[in-house]
């Protein structure tokens, strides 16, 4: 992220990645659908004098104007929240506010095996595979990265895995 490239965070939370891009100098709009972490994401932000745009509502419908395009569009941890079926609508919402030669950066924790889902309670994750994310945004973005690691960032125990995508809009 360079200084001031307009940057969409979508599924915000409290803004770890939002406040990161505005460090960096970047215009960040924050979208996320918990009031509660929106609000935290503005604290956060403040706290280390930043500015950031932050809206409630959701990666499938985002409270942005049909104009709004951005340099960079980032989504951290949300997708495998997401039923299936709606993927298509976020590749749709990506594609309309993602700027010509802007870029998509996805980080989503995967299953190199899956796709597999974990429920308990309200809590309901689908683990997919990482191709199904490079599958998803063949049509409009143009692969530049893609990386598969271990990792230990949701509640799955041992052996999880968080896919890195970027892709530059073609």
């Amino acid at each position: 992220v360079e200084p001031r490239q307009r940057v969409l965070d979508l599924g915000a939370g409290t803004g770890r990645w939002s406040v990161y891009f505005a460090q960096r100098g970047a215009r960040v709009t924050a979208v996320e659908l918990a009031p509660s972490l929106a609000r935290g994401a503005e604290k956060n932000a403040a706290n280390r004098g930043l500015t950031i745009d932050v809206r409630v509502g959701s990666i499938l419908s985002p409270p942005l104007r049909a104009d709004e395009q951005f340099d960079v569009v980032h989504i951290g941890n949300v997708l495998v929240y997401i039923a299936d079926p709606d993927l298509a609508q976020v590749r749709e919402v990506v594609r309309a506010h993602c700027a010509p030669n802007g870029m998509l950066v996805l980080r989503e924790p995967v299953d190199p095996h899956g796709p597999s889902e974990q429920r308990k309670d309200d809590y309901h994750a689908i683990f997919r595979r990482p191709e199904r994310y490079a599958e998803l945004f063949a049509r409009d973005f143009r692969l530049l990265y893609q990386r598969t690691t271990v990792s230990h960032l949701v509640p799955r125990g041992q052996n999880t895995f968080e896919g890195c995508f970027a892709w530059q809009r073609s």
